[in-house]
């Protein structure tokens, strides 16, 4: 295979890499294809854990017989030779007539073949038969291992190469289930999946790990498992072709699994550099060893039309060498230029390992424990998963500390680190705590002799806090050496001694810096010491940044509120303009022509009772928009001709509960407004929308508050969980004095319930004395 035609510019690859990086639709691509494969996982495991339900569609009763109509290719029945046309002969061990036809739940049938065999199918013993777990246990593994040699890989071509391969077993391992199932939809999708996944496991090796091959090559590669799958999907409908269909895709699968092989092994073979030779030869011993009992087991015996030595999910079992070879050579040989030393990858997989184990542990306990007589069965069962809950913590710490000796050579202990780091980010409520807490946790961890953290201000950069021996006379040049470090850490030379600098980012933008002193004992700071800081640098910067967001909010809040304040002085003070002009112009009017109609010959009843009306109205107006007895008489007298106007006019019962503390009281004026606006659009919304037959109000104090609660027995409502989102929910006159109650610095409560009522409190500081002295004032 000539190299020149991989290093061609039309190159079919390169063409789409290069309009992939043009789009920069990389990271889309990823997203979707997560979102695709986590819907399938999740379908999966519906599969395996909804009640065992066999998939048979049933002709129409025809002369006291019922017979099959279509069997899933490939499925239960299928692999038990039964077919279209075969005799039912019970359903749910009853004989199959229109009614126990139409009852039919998929749970047990018997099926007379055409050959004259009988076949008893019950969803449950299928069920324990067809065990897929393990396969969907596996997944995950390789779609994480795909994404993060897509993401990491210097090599664009083989990163592509090696996420297809990983992918698409991760995606055929995540369907299985559907085959032993009977899902027509995801058991078409694992048929046309099992050849691409061939496919890409081949073009894997043949660029793996440099390209061999040309265009035309690849083309031709792709046409059988392409052809193959579009042929699958036809005999789902055509079930005549199953039988071409399967036995061509195994064809493909031997071969292809066999190429890939045999390519793995080649590469090490032709390798001449001694450290490359290492972690191929990991890479081909693993691949070999993954799919070469599959072939010899399942493959080789099912395209001779012999029986397979062991089934499919146990078979291909062992293809869990094949990531873990990739990543163990990528760990430990670099192999792909991918860097994948990360301790939270290697925790996480340790951890995904443990729960792998224990939930292999607890779904094979029938066959661990299944010889134990049932009492005896079910203490050792639950001894067991006691010992495992409570040692799994303590046996997770050790498997990290043991991964951290064998894989990163060294005892740096990142969990007690990032236990103190994160108790003193928690505890900061501001820049100063920060400033003050986070450099000394820092200088007694990496034994530093001081640590430094630089908040950019509006003026320059701002020190918080100096922990440890520190000459005052080299804050200047640090200033000035923050300056030049924006994206990475780095080491400057100032006095003699080496800072490490750790700028702290976020938005593309920088909001400060960690200086770091020498540490005592001398050393140099490590790579891992880089990480630590690095990762650390994340959160500062977020909660920095955060910080004067928040600071900035709580600005940009107090204006607002200035600006609702005044807007709410200039309504009431236009309510009472309003009141004013109403009954002093309008009003008299209306009363005016009442008297003049009342005396007008001949009487006009109709035209006397529309005066009446009218002034009446003018009046209630008026009272409303500023109800004069609440600025001469106060809140009691306010709210006791509230409650007469509205019982009056809408015909429900509106009653006053008073504490006589606040009927001597003269309450602060606006102190009373408030309690007023609350009450009118308390009582308001109960009988315009709650319907509520009787409502009932009370005020009295409460430690040193002033409280305000109306109850009704309305329809009730669904109250948002939080204050915000009454707005959403189209409560605009609650949002309001909501608002209203808390620039007063009172609180406002709401409980209700559907069909029984609703719960409105509302609670305003001021101290009982303080409202005494007013009135005796």
């Amino acid at each position: 295979m000539a190299i020149q035609g991989a290093a061609s510019r039309t190159d079919l690859r390169d063409t789409i890499i290069h309009w992939l990086r043009s789009l920069r639709t990389r990271t889309m691509w990823v997203v979707i294809i997560t979102v695709i494969y986590s819907l399938i996982l999740i379908s999966s495991v519906v599969a395996l854990m909804r009640p065992p339900q066999l998939l048979l569609m049933l002709s129409q009763p025809a002369n006291g017989v019922v017979r099959i109509a279509w069997v899933l290719p490939g499925g239960t029945f299928w692999s038990a030779g039964v077919r279209a046309g075969d005799l039912v002969v019970t359903l749910n061990d009853r004989r199959p007539i229109a009614a126990n036809r139409g009852s039919w739940a998929g749970q047990r049938v018997e099926v007379l073949t055409a050959t004259g065999a009988s076949h008893v199918f019950d969803a449950s013993i299928i069920r324990r038969n067809h065990d897929t777990w393990p396969l969907l246990l596996l997944s995950p593994w390789f779609f994480l291992l795909s994404v993060l040699i897509f993401s990491r890989a210097r090599q664009a071509t083989v990163g592509n190469a090696a996420f297809a391969c990983f992918a698409s077993a991760a995606f055929a391992l995540a369907l299985a289930p559907a085959t032993d199932h009977d899902w027509p939809i995801l058991a078409a999708a694992e048929h046309m999946m099992l050849p691409l996944f061939a496919l890409c496991f081949l073009l894997l090796f043949l660029v793996f790990p440099i390209a061999r091959g040309s265009t035309h090559l690849y083309t031709l590669l792709l046409s059988p498992p392409s052809v193959i799958a579009a042929l699958s999907l036809i005999a789902l409908v055509e079930p005549v072709l199953y039988e071409l269909a399967s036995m061509l895709r195994s064809l493909v699968l031997l071969s292809y699994l066999l190429g890939g092989a045999a390519l793995a092994i080649y590469s090490f073979t032709t390798s001449n550099e001694c450290y490359t030779r290492t972690g191929l030869s990991i890479v081909g011993s693993g691949t070999a060893l993954s799919v070469l009992p599959f072939v010899a087991l399942y493959l080789i015996p099912s395209t001779m039309g012999k029986l397979p030595i062991m089934s499919a999910e146990h078979a291909i079992l062992p293809i869990a060498l094949l990531p873990a070879s990739f990543a163990h050579a990528i760990l430990r040989h670099h192999v792909l230029d991918v860097s994948l030393l990360q301790r939270w990858l290697v925790r996480a997989l340790l951890w995904g390992l443990m729960l792998v184990l224990v939930s292999v542990i607890v779904y094979t306990r029938h066959w661990l424990f299944g010889a134990l007589p049932e009492p005896l069965h079910s203490l050792v069962l639950a001894a067991v998963l006691v010992l495992l809950s409570v040692s799994f913590g303590w046996l997770g710490t050790r498997v990290q500390i043991f991964a951290d000796r064998l894989i990163f050579k060294d005892s740096y202990d990142y969990r007690a680190a990032l236990r103190a780091l994160s108790h003193d980010l928690s505890a900061a409520e501001d820049l100063t705590t920060l400033g003050n807490v986070l450099p000394g946790t820092l200088c007694r961890l990496m034994n530093l002799d001081f640590a430094l953290l630089l908040i950019k201000g509006q003026q320059g950069a701002d020190g918080h806090e100096v922990v440890g021996t520190y000459d005052p006379t080299m804050l200047p040049s640090l200033k000035a050496a923050v300056d030049r470090v924006q994206t990475e850490p780095q080491t400057v030379r100032l006095a003699s001694s080496t800072i490490l600098l750790v700028p702290l980012r976020t938005h593309d933008s920088t909001v400060g810096h960690l200086c770091l002193g020498p540490k005592s004992n001398g050393e140099p700071f490590r790579a891992e010491d880089r990480d630590l800081l690095v990762t650390l640098g994340g959160q500062i910067a977020a909660i920095v940044h955060a910080t004067q967001l928040v600071v900035e909010l709580r600005k940009q809040v107090h204006i607002l509120d200035t600006l609702n304040e005044r807007l709410e002085h200039a309504q009431e003070e236009e309510r009472v303009r309003l009141a004013a002009d109403i009954h002093d112009e309008p009003l008299q009017t209306a009363i005016h022509l009442q008297r003049q109609l009342a005396t007008a010959q001949p009487p006009n009843a109709t035209l006397n009772a529309l005066s009446y009306t009218l002034v009446d109205q003018l009046r209630r107006v008026s009272a409303a928009l500023r109800p004069a007895v609440l600025d001469d008489l106060g809140l009691y007298a306010g709210l006791n001709e509230l409650t007469q106007e509205q019982s009056d006019r809408f015909g429900v019962a509106v009653l006053l509960d008073i504490s006589p503390d606040i009927v001597d009281s003269m309450l602060p004026p606006a102190t009373e407004l408030v309690l007023y606006r609350a009450a009118q659009e308390a009582i308001t919304n109960c009988v315009r929308h709650a319907h509520a037959h009787t409502i009932r109000l009370t005020v009295g104090w409460h430690a040193e508050m002033v409280r305000l609660t109306v109850v009704d027995d309305g329809s009730g409502f669904v109250v948002p969980t939080r204050f915000d989102q009454l707005v959403t929910a189209g409560h605009l006159g609650l949002a309001g004095l909501g608002e209203r109650v808390q620039r007063a610095g009172g609180r406002l409560r709401i409980s209700s319930t559907l069909g029984e009522g609703t719960s409105l409190q509302v609670e305003l500081p001021l101290r009982k004395g303080r409202a005494d002295a007013r009135c005796a004032g």
